[in-house]
C-alpha cells in the first residue's frame, strides 16, 4: 500500500486548521446532516449542492472544511464508527464476570447494528469501495479498540483455541442484521416482536462462545438483558 505523504490527511482540507468556535460548529453540522443524507440517498446521488443546501451554507463553505465529497463522507464514517465503538468499550467494563463483560459487549455491538442504520450502510460502502487507506484508517481509528478489547476478553475465556473470536462475534452479528431482510421463518423468529437484541446476543454467544454461554444461568441473562447498553433516537429531520 502505498505510504501517505508527510502530513496528508484523507479527510482534512490541506493546509486549513481545526476549526473552531462558529467554524466548528459548521463542521459539526455539516457532518451531522451529511451523515443522515448519505444514508437516505447514497453517496452516488448526493451532490455537494444538496449537502449545502440542506446544511444552509454555500458550496464552498464545504471546501473550506474538506477537500471533496468523498472527505466529508470519510468524516461521516469515522464519527459515526468512534462513537459506537466506545459504547462497547463502555459495556463491557459494566459486567462483573468474564462471561458477563463478553456477553454485554456482543450485547452493545448488536444494539448498535440494529439501532443505528447509519454503521451497517457506511460500512458496506466502504467495503464495497476497496480503499485499502481508508479501510486501514477505519480500523485503526475505530474498529481496533473494541475489537482487540473483546478478543482480550474471548482469550482467557473456556473456548479455546478462538484467534478469530472477536472477528467472529462481528461477522456474525453484521450478517444477521443484514440478512433479517429476507424474512425466513428464523429470522423473522429472532427479529420479529419482543427484544430482538436480546435474542441475537444469546444467538451469538452460544453459536461462537457455547463454553462462555453455559456459564451464565437464565437468571444471569434476564440481569444482563436489562441493562441498557443502547439509547435509540430518531434520526433528527435534515431541517433541525
Amino acid at each position: 500500500m502505498a505510504k501517505k505523504a508527510p502530513g496528508s490527511d484523507p479527510v482534512k482540507r490541506p493546509g486549513k486548521r481545526a476549526a473552531r468556535g462558529k467554524g466548528h460548529e459548521t463542521e459539526e453540522r455539516l457532518n451531522h446532516i451529511s451523515t443522515g443524507l448519505f444514508v437516505q440517498v447514497g453517496f452516488d446521488k448526493v451532490s455537494t449542492r444538496m449537502i449545502a443546501e440542506a446544511c444552509d451554507v454555500t458550496v464552498m463553505t464545504i471546501y473550506l472544511y474538506f477537500k471533496d465529497k468523498r472527505a466529508l463522507y470519510i468524516r461521516c464514517c469515522l464519527t459515526a464508527f468512534r462513537k459506537n465503538s466506545d459504547r462497547a468499550l463502555k459495556a463491557a467494563n459494566r459486567g462483573t464476570t468474564l462471561p458477563e463483560r463478553i456477553y454485554l459487549a456482543i450485547r452493545s455491538i448488536a444494539a448498535v447494528l440494529i439501532g443505528d442504520p447509519h454503521i451497517a450502510m457506511l460500512f458496506q460502502r466502504e467495503l464495497a469501495a476497496s480503499d485499502l487507506e481508508v479501510l486501514d484508517m477505519l480500523d485503526r481509528e475505530t474498529f481496533r479498540a473494541p475489537l482487540d478489547m473483546l478478543q482480550g476478553l474471548v482469550d482467557q475465556s473456556p473456548d479455546q483455541p478462538a484467534p478469530l473470536g472477536a472477528i467472529s462475534i462481528y461477522s456474525l452479528l453484521f450478517g444477521l442484521v443484514q440478512y433479517r431482510q429476507l424474512r425466513t421463518p428464523v429470522l423473522d423468529d429472532m427479529f420479529g416482536a419482543g427484544n430482538s437484541i436480546n435474542r441475537l446476543s444469546h444467538h451469538t454467544i452460544g453459536t461462537i462462545l457455547p463454553r462462555t454461554a453455559a456459564l451464565l444461568e437464565p437468571e444471569d441473562y434476564k440481569r444482563l438483558d436489562g441493562i441498557k447498553v443502547w439509547r435509540s433516537r430518531r434520526m433528527r429531520h435534515l431541517s433541525d
